[in-house]
């Protein structure tokens, strides 16, 4: 495939890969911001689509496995924040109760958003990554990888609050 003249005046790296998110180390590519995969979903305009069988920096540090464990944390906060939003509104507590549903409705989209990106804040946060079996991991050694971990981690911690927050406030403002 004749991709140097285009290399060259894009600065873009192209990888002849189907697969839509790779591991830019594997390839040896000097900027990852620069990285397309030909038949894949990754470009420079938009980040690459999280795959689970592989570490990526501030993109996804969890596999399959890890992912089905924070999607069921997900439902169990979706649905204890539904059963405790029914128990306020059967027994008419007063509106300011209501704030109260921020925690499950905070736990529910920690569960959804960690299993959506593929990336677990509590392990971006701590520096290690798991593709394997639950329980075990491995460190992230590079302080440009961590750095990335910790901001993904940041993003869906506010992402999380900020869902919380939109509950608690939307039945806040609920009439009885």
């Amino acid at each position: 495939m004749l991709l140097g003249p285009f290399v060259r005046l894009t600065g873009v790296m192209v990888t002849e890969s189907a697969r839509p998110c790779l591991d830019p180390r594997q390839h040896r590519i000097p900027n990852p911001k620069n990285f397309v995969c030909l038949g894949g979903t990754a470009s420079p305009q938009e980040p690459p689509m999280p795959s689970p069988d592989h570490y990526i920096p501030g993109v996804c540090n969890i596999g399959p496995a890890e992912i089905r464990r924070r999607m069921f944390s997900g439902w169990i906060g979706f649905i204890a924040t539904l059963a405790l939003a029914a128990v306020l509104f059967y027994y008419e507590n007063p509106p300011i109760w209501r704030l109260l549903l921020f925690l499950p409705a905070f736990q529910a989209a920690t569960g959804f958003l960690q299993g959506l990106y593929h990336f677990c804040l509590g392990f971006g946060f701590k520096a290690v990554f798991n593709f394997g079996e639950p329980g075990y991991v491995d460190s992230v050694t590079e302080a440009e990888f961590r750095k990335a971990d910790r901001k993904k981690a940041q993003k869906i911690l506010v992402e999380s609050a900020i869902v919380g927050a939109a509950v608690a406030l939307g039945t806040y403002f609920m009439p009885q």
